[in-house]
């Protein structure tokens, strides 16, 4: 339950004068920019009403006219609108791509609170995804964005948005400081109605925290901070309503602060109470358009109830439906939840092997590493913010022909938890080595680690970014001064080579050595690691995609000949084709 936009009526009216017809007269580009709007006005205003199938099919009539017309500023808002009515429909992962889209947009126009606004959804539809670090950077950047704008509303939806994904990302404490500083701007503002939402946030956050320390630790921990979250929900809800920072998200908020209500009463041993809060959930939820991510929750709720009163089958059935409701919204932290209450519970009972298969099902859900640390969220931010603000200043001085054929670049170049360059400064780098030699003097050598899901399931993802931090280290340690380390994504890295093929050779047999010779055990008992590196030389001809599908290829050949690990884990055996992509050798 997390807002995009602060209200339907500034949305709506909010337009700025770029894009309107050639040639009209300035009243009748008014009208025209009016009429192109009106559906974005009314998909909000459907939305406030919970007419969520009317709010999309007058967003996607909005999205058709602002690409007729080609007005890019109406596209980017038809864009937010139709992400915000796609992720309250629960369908997420078009909401997170239109999201994008729109911030891509408002980047393009120097919009900085357009693009604020499209970054919280992003964010959200992130966090929902399970893609934490993503949302985490996107949430921050809106912050800071926001940070100069007189709206406090907006400035509570994207501290609010920020609160989610540190919340998902378990990140407990920034999460609380965030959702508290929500409601601190909201109420500043004059909003108080948009102090439930980030409040009911807050209990949420506090009773997956509860659950999470239950996992791990057997039990479950005093529910004394989530009754005091639960009481200043109630006075809200009594005092305000439960409006939220963005149209439609009332009937989710009270749907999703029942249900919460209802957990509270269960974990105080307040049966009687829970069913009560239940039932008014169930209600809630039946007055929604279509399932979403809140009918796993109220599932999650029957299966703590079920759990309490002893029926331990019954609550078990709860779990299984919560997974599939989950699955059916997208909502990859729901489906996680569902699983570690799973195991949890079945642990409690001496079913430990099914437990243990619940703990290796969720680590199949995480498809990508989560960040090591979120410290470098906040400077990545302030780097990308400073270098917004002198650009900015420099357009100032330049005529409209160099403004409109400069684009805005991103300073944010390194990736989060290996510290090396991420794809973007890849890109740059591979385009500017092939344009100085086309052919030569420069290869790729792309570094995949074998089975490394196998190292995630064994030992657990810490160990796994363990794993990854670790061999970043290796590779830089190995190379010179010119060549470049990249993570490419997931478990691959790419190193970026100023030489020829007989000297990339060279430095990939350091980096065998490396990688053999290192204790990997000291991360984990019985832990052994191999990697298989595709190398290929540039050829004329050649552009980035090209090149690194060559060193793709060659990778792929080095596993077929590498030999097959042993046991559980792989075997400390370092295979690198030598002679690039046409024919990959191994070396042991």
């Amino acid at each position: 339950m997390v807002p995009v936009h602060e209200s339907a009526d500034e949305d709506a009216g909010s337009f700025p004068e770029a894009g309107t017809a050639a040639g009209a007269r300035p009243h009748a580009r008014v009208q025209i920019r009016a009429e192109r709007a009106a559906p974005m006005a009314a998909a909000w205003q459907a939305m406030q009403a919970g007419r969520l199938d009317a709010a999309l099919a007058l967003a996607e009539s909005a999205l058709a006219r602002a690409e007729t017309a080609r007005e890019p500023d109406l596209l980017a808002a038809a864009l937010t609108v139709q992400a915000h009515v796609l992720r309250l429909r629960s369908r997420l992962a078009a909401a997170h791509r239109m999201a994008q889209h729109a911030a891509a947009v408002y980047r393009d126009l120097r919009d900085h609170p357009g693009e604020a606004q499209a970054l919280v959804q992003v964010a959200h539809a992130a966090s929902s995804l399970g893609r934490t670090e993503e949302a985490v950077e996107a949430a921050l950047l809106a912050v800071k964005l926001q940070e100069a704008q007189p709206t406090g509303v907006v400035q509570a939806s994207a501290h609010n948005a920020l609160g989610a994904a540190y919340f998902w990302s378990g990140a407990h404490d920034r999460a609380r400081t965030a959702f508290e500083t929500a409601i601190e701007l909201a109420q500043r503002h004059g909003s108080a109605s948009g102090v439930f939402q980030p409040l009911v946030n807050l209990m949420f956050c506090e009773a997956v925290k509860l659950a999470t320390d239950r996992f791990h630790g057997g039990r479950l921990p005093p529910v004394d901070g989530l009754q005091a979250l639960h009481a200043r929900c109630r006075r809200a809800l009594e005092a305000n309503g439960a409006e939220g920072l963005a149209p439609g998200l009332a009937p989710i908020g009270r749907a999703c602060y029942a249900s919460l209500a209802a957990l509270t009463a269960c974990w105080s041993g307040a049966w009687r109470e829970a069913d009560a809060r239940l039932l008014d959930a169930q209600h809630a939820l039946a007055a929604l358009e279509h399932d979403n991510w809140l009918h796993a929750l109220a599932c999650w709720v029957r299966a703590e109830l079920a759990w309490a009163r002893g029926d331990a089958a019954a609550a078990e059935r709860e779990l299984e439906l919560m997974l599939q409701q989950a699955n059916r919204a997208e909502h990859e932290q729901m489906a996680g939840l569902a699983h570690m209450s799973a195991a949890a519970l079945l642990a409690q009972r001496g079913h430990s092997e099914r437990a243990l298969s619940h703990v290796r099902r969720l680590g199949l859900r995480q498809e990508r590493v989560r960040a090591a640390s979120l410290d470098s969220r906040d400077r990545v931010v302030d780097s990308q913010l400073d270098a917004r603000q002198r650009e900015q200043e420099r357009e100032r001085h330049l005529d409209d022909l160099r403004r409109h054929n400069l684009r805005y670049q991103r300073l944010a170049m390194e990736d989060a938890l290996t510290g090396v360059a991420n794809r973007r400064a890849l890109d740059e780098a591979l385009h500017q080595a092939l344009s100085a030699a086309p052919g030569g003097h420069c290869c790729v050598a792309l570094i995949d680690v074998d089975q490394f899901k196998r190292v995630n399931d064994s030992h657990s993802h810490l160990v796994g970014d363990q794993v990854l931090q670790r061999l970043a280290a290796l590779l830089r340690g190995q190379v010179r001064g010119a060549d470049l380390v990249a993570r490419l994504g997931g478990d691959e890295f790419v190193v970026l080579l100023q030489t020829d093929e007989a000297a990339a050779a060279g430095v990939c047999e350091r980096v065998r050595l490396a990688v053999l010779q290192f204790d990997w055990t000291a991360l984990a008992p019985g832990l052994a690691i191999r990697v298989s590196i595709g190398l290929a030389q540039a050829h004329p001809g050649d552009d980035v995609e090209s090149l690194l599908h060559r060193s793709d290829l060659a990778m792929y050949g080095c596993k077929r000949r590498s030999p097959p690990a042993t046991g559980d884990v792989p075997t400390a055996v370092i295979a690198v084709p030598l002679t690039g992509a046409d024919e990959p050798t191994v070396a042991a």
